[in-house]
């Protein structure tokens, strides 16, 4: 974490432009811009200034915003309820349609549902995700007037159809460009395992087939599955990112573009810094939850063995 801290500072202290001069005047005397440089710190050396941010991030202070003045910590709780509304439904719905179609792909490869599947995810993949968000806004907003073109409906709300509205299309969009690297795997790791001995002698003591391959066949199968589950947290920040920006939803992907417009630098390292922690510790939990469905791959097993 503390070498990704020092490369996203570095790439921000070499990004293009003055983030003082984004919020001057052309003519503002050279006086005010020293004055505003002092201000937030930035007549220092890069390394001092890195000490500094450091030092405050130590004691759970991201910084103040240049263009507002606010704590950047208030800024992301602010945005953060929306994002994880967004995300949360995202990964629930892309969990259960990815992995229900990829599990009875592979139960049954080669019929129509497993051709179905094949197509529809290369198609899925192939299609940028703004493309798709400003395709949906077209159909069902411009066209249809059945959904709102963007924007959240306050959580407090006791509208639950009208929040639901909002929330469809962008949830759509995550939920589609999520769910097909994880009906894939899904769907390859069940026909790699359905092709072992043991399935075979399983089918031929009698057991069910639904019973062979959602508890044994599934569970073999779940381990690249998981991993795949987890990194998507991964994806889904970038693609946050685009889907935020097409349908205006007010959660930290926005945040984050008008942050990088307005070369408000401080926001920008706080949201990085904490996708670099949320990053971590995905890994970190890939670790824990595949040594707990397969005991072989716990460290220092095979040592152990030998």
């Amino acid at each position: 974490m503390f070498v990704f801290s020092i490369i996203v500072f570095l790439l921000l202290y070499l990004a293009p432009g003055d983030p003082v001069m984004a919020l001057v005047t052309p003519d503002a005397p050279a006086e005010t811009i020293a004055l505003m440089r002092e201000k937030f710190g930035l007549n220092v050396p890069v390394h001092v200034r890195f000490v500094n941010w450091l030092t405050e991030l130590l004691k759970g202070n991201l910084g103040f915003s240049y263009s507002t003045g606010r704590p950047v910590n208030e800024m992301i709780l602010n945005r953060l309820p929306a994002t994880v509304e967004l995300m949360g439904w995202s990964i629930l719905f892309s969990t259960i349609i990815g992995i229900s179609i990829g599990l009875y792909a592979g139960m049954k490869p080669g019929s129509a549902i497993d051709r179905a599947s094949i197509i529809s995810g290369i198609v899925i993949v192939s299609v940028p995700q703004f493309f798709l968000g400003l395709l949906l806004i077209y159909v069902f907003s411009i066209k249809l007037g059945w959904l709102p073109i963007g924007g959240r409906t306050p959580i407090e709300s006791t509208g639950l159809l009208n929040r639901i509205r909002h929330l469809l299309m962008p949830c759509i969009v995550l939920t589609l460009t999520m769910s097909v690297d994880l009906m894939r795997y899904t769907r390859a790791n069940v026909i790699a395992e359905a092709n072992k001995s043991y399935v075979r002698v399983a089918l031929a003591k009698g057991l069910k087939v639904s019973r062979v391959f959602l508890v044994h066949v599934f569970r073999n199968a779940a381990i690249p599955v998981v991993v795949v589950l987890i990194l998507r947290l991964v994806r889904l920040v970038g693609g946050v990112v685009v889907v935020e920006s097409v349908f205006s939803w007010p959660g930290m992907g926005t945040l984050l573009v008008e942050a990088i417009q307005n070369r408000d630098y401080p926001v920008v390292l706080g949201i990085l810094f904490i996708t670099g922690v949320t990053v971590l510790l995905a890994s970190l939990t890939i670790d824990i939850v595949v040594a707990m469905i397969n005991p072989k791959v716990r460290l220092g097993y095979e040592t152990t063995k030998k």
